[in-house]
C-alpha cells in the first residue's frame, strides 16, 4: 500500500543504491591498483622447425647416368653404389664449365603446423591451434624480447617491459581480472622491437627473425604463472655456398651473393599490429649485393627473412660469383671468373617455415672422347689432420706437388692408404660423399684409350725424374683457364708400393734409358684359384702404364716406347692385396 510518505521512501532507496554503485566502482578501481597478484613469467623457448615430409619438385639438370657394367664375372668392390640423391634430400645437379653445382634444398615447417597447413601458400600464418609440446628450442640466454599486458577490452598496456633470458622479472598486477598479453622479439641480443600504439614498425623487423606469442589469463590472489613459447612470423630462406668439394677455402676477396633475376626481392617487411597479429604497409627490404658471411673458411652463409612469402619462380633465383677465389691446400689460389648460376626449380615459401638452399660446388671432371665418364683432375690423397668427412681430397695439381707414398699410394679397397682390405671405395668418401667412385677396369683400359702424349718433368721437392701420360679432353667440353696444366686427364708415373713398403718402378735413368711405371687402381678384383694347391688369391685389377726409352725432355706424341696393360687379370699374377697404387676417381655427373 502506497501512502503519502512513499516519495520520500523512494528517494531514500535511490540514494542508497547510488551510493552502493559508487562504492562498488571505487572498490573496482582500488582493486586494479592493489597489485595483490604477482605474475611469474617464463620463456620456454621457440617453437623449433621440423623437417617437412613432402617432396619439393626440383628439375633435375644433369646428364643421363648410364649403368656401370664390367662385362665380366669379376667381383666389384663397390657392391651397391649410392649417389647424392640417396640421402633423402632434394638435389639439382648442374654441370658447368668452371665447376659443377649440387643445389640441395631442405624444407622445414613449425612443429605445430602439419604438412597440410604449410602447403596452402597464402599469406596467413597456417599454424595449428593446438600448442606443440615438443620440438621447442631454448632462446639463447642473451636474446631480448618485449612483454606487453593489457586489461580486458583496453588498448593501452599496463605493462610494457623488455627482458633478457628465460626468466622475466615478477610483474605485480591486480587479482580477479582478465588480461591479454603479447610478447615480441627479433631473436637478437642487442634489442627487442619497440611497440608504439600497439604497432611494431616495419623497419624494426626488416630481414629479421621476428617472433611473436600471445594469450589471455585470469589472475588470482597470490602467484600466477605465464609460460611463453614464441612462434616465427616470418619465412626464412637460408642460402649457403660450400666450396669443400673444390678442396679449397673461399678467399676473403671473393664476391658471392644470391639474387632474384628481374629485380624482384626475396625479403619484405611490414608494420605489425600486436593486438590482432596482422601485417600492413608491406615494403621491400634493400639487401646488400653481398649479404653473406663466413661461418667456416669454405662456407659462405646468408639468411633472408620475409614477412610476406612469395613464390620463387623456376630459374629466377641466381647464385652470383663475381669472382670466386679459392685458397687450395698448397696455398695457391684458383680463380674463377664471373659466374651467374640459376637455381632451375621453383618453390613457394610459407610463413613460419624455413627453406635451406645449399650450393655445393664440386670440382669439375674431364671427359675423354665420347665417353660420359668424368675423370678427376688429380689423384686422390688422404689428409689425416683434416676434419672428419673431409680427409679424402684431390691434390691441387696432377704433377706439381710433393709426392708422399704414405698418403698417395692406396692399398686396394681400403678406407686409409696403408691398412688391410676393408671393402671401402675411398673415392666414394670424397666430399660430397657418393659423388665420386673408383673406375671400372674397362674405364681405365678402354674408355681412356691411348694417351695423346707423354711428358717428362722434374718432381717438385726432390728434382727427380717424372713421367706423365696425357689424354686430351673431349672436343665437346669447353676449355677451362681456371685449371692451368690441368685441362687434360694427366696420370703421373709413381710406380707402386710393395706389401713390405718398398717403392718399385718409379722413373729412373739407366744410362741413357728412362724407365718407369704408373699403376692406377680399378674397383675390380679377380679371385684366382690355383687348381694344384686349391688356394685362392685375391688380385686387384689395375692399369699398368710402362715407359722404357730415351729421356723425355718435354712432351711428345711418339708413343713407341709407351705401353699399357691390365694387371691382376687372369692369367696375370702381378698384384696382391696390400700393395699401394695411385687412384684417379671418376663420376658420371
Amino acid at each position: 500500500m502506497i501512502n503519502k510518505n512513499s516519495p520520500a521512501f523512494f528517494r531514500l532507496m535511490l540514494c542508497i543504491l547510488s551510493a552502493s554503485a559508487l562504492f562498488g566502482c571505487s572498490k573496482d578501481r582500488n582493486n586494479e591498483a592493489n597489485r595483490d597478484a604477482s605474475l611469474v613469467v617464463r620463456v620456454s623457448g621457440l617453437e623449433d622447425y621440423v623437417v617437412a615430409n613432402t617432396k619439393i619438385n626440383l628439375q633435375a639438370k644433369h646428364e643421363s647416368r648410364p649403368p656401370v657394367t664390367t662385362n665380366s664375372p669379376m667381383n666389384n668392390l663397390l657392391g651397391v653404389k649410392h649417389s647424392l640423391s640417396d640421402d633423402g634430400k632434394e638435389h639439382e645437379i648442374q654441370l658447368l664449365k668452371d665447376f659443377d653445382v649440387d643445389f640441395e634444398i631442405v624444407k622445414t615447417h613449425p612443429a605445430s603446423a602439419g604438412t597440410d597447413h604449410t602447403q596452402k601458400g597464402d599469406d596467413a600464418p597456417r599454424l595449428s591451434a593446438q600448442r606443440s609440446l615438443i620440438a621447442r628450442q631454448p632462446l639463447d640466454g642473451g636474446v631480448r624480447y618485449r612483454l606487453l599486458i593489457y586489461r580486458e577490452n583496453e588498448t593501452e598496456p599496463i605493462v610494457n617491459t623488455e627482458a633478457t633470458g628465460s626468466t622475466f622479472p615478477d610483474v605485480g598486477i591486480a587479482s580477479g581480472f582478465n588480461y591479454t598479453w603479447v610478447a615480441v622479439s627479433t631473436n637478437e641480443t642487442t634489442s627487442s622491437p619497440n611497440v608504439s600504439n600497439n604497432v611494431v614498425a616495419a623497419a624494426d623487423i626488416a630481414n629479421k627473425d621476428f617472433l611473436y606469442a600471445s594469450g589471455t589469463l585470469f589472475t588470482q590472489t597470490g602467484q600466477n604463472y605465464l609460460n611463453i613459447v614464441f612462434k616465427r612470423y616470418t619465412s626464412q630462406i637460408q642460402l649457403t655456398v660450400d666450396s669443400r668439394g673444390m678442396f679449397g677455402n673461399i678467399a676473403a676477396n671473393s664476391t658471392i651473393s644470391f639474387v632474384i633475376n628481374g629485380g624482384e626481392t626475396l625479403s619484405e617487411t611490414a608494420d605489425f599490429n600486436v593486438r590482432d597479429s596482422s601485417f600492413s604497409n608491406f615494403q621491400p627490404v634493400a639487401l646488400s649485393s653481398n649479404n653473406m658471411t663466413n661461418t667456416d673458411p669454405a662456407l659462405r652463409v646468408g639468411t633472408i627473412y620475409t614477412v610476406r612469402p612469395r613464390a620463387v619462380a623456376a630459374g629466377s633465383l641466381q647464385l652470383r660469383l663475381n669472382p670466386l677465389l679459392l685458397t687450395l691446400d698448397d696455398g695457391s689460389t684458383r680463380t674463377f671468373a664471373d659466374n651467374s648460376i640459376s637455381f632451375g626449380s621453383g618453390f613457394s615459401p610459407v610463413r613460419g617455415s624455413s627453406y635451406a638452399i645449399s650450393a655445393r660446388l664440386i670440382e669439375s671432371g674431364i671427359r675423354v672422347g665420347s665417353s660420359p665418364v668424368r675423370w678427376a683432375r688429380s689423384n686422390l690423397t688422404y689428409a689425416a689432420t683434416a676434419a672428419e668427412g673431409f680427409r679424402y681430397r684431390f691434390r691441387p695439381h696432377p704433377v706439381n706437388y710433393i709426392f708422399d707414398p704414405n698418403v698417395d699410394l692406396w692399398n686396394f679397397g681400403t678406407s686409409m692408404p696403408n691398412i688391410p682390405f676393408d671393402g671401402v671405395d675411398p673415392c666414394q668418401q670424397v666430399y660430397p660423399a657418393g659423388t665420386w667412385r673408383l673406375p671400372s677396369y674397362i674405364e681405365v683400359a678402354s674408355d681412356l684409350g691411348p694417351p695423346s702424349s707423354i711428358q717428362g718433368y722434374n718432381l717438385p721437392g726432390t728434382g727427380g725424374l717424372g713421367i706423365v701420360a696425357n689424354w686430351d679432353r673431349s672436343t665437346s667440353q669447353p676449355a677451362n683457364s681456371a685449371y692451368p696444366d690441368m685441362d687434360q686427364v694427366r696420370l703421373a708415373f709413381y710406380g707402386f708400393r710393395t706389401t713390405n713398403g718398398i717403392l718399385q718402378q718409379q722413373p729412373t735413368m739407366s744410362g741413357t734409358q728412362l724407365n718407369g711405371q704408373g699403376h692406377y687402381s680399378s674397383y675390380n678384383y679377380d679371385d684366382q684359384t690355383n687348381a694344384n694347391t686349391n688356394t685362392t688369391v685375391r688380385r686387384p685389377v689395375y692399369l699398368r702404364m710402362n715407359y722404357a726409352g730415351p729421356n723425355l725432355s718435354g712432351s711428345t706424341n711418339n708413343l713407341s716406347n709407351f705401353s699399357r696393360a691390365l694387371g691382376g687379370l687372369n692369367p696375370d699374377t702381378s698384384s696382391v692385396l696390400n700393395e699401394g697404387r695411385s687412384i684417379r676417381c671418376v663420376r658420371f655427373n
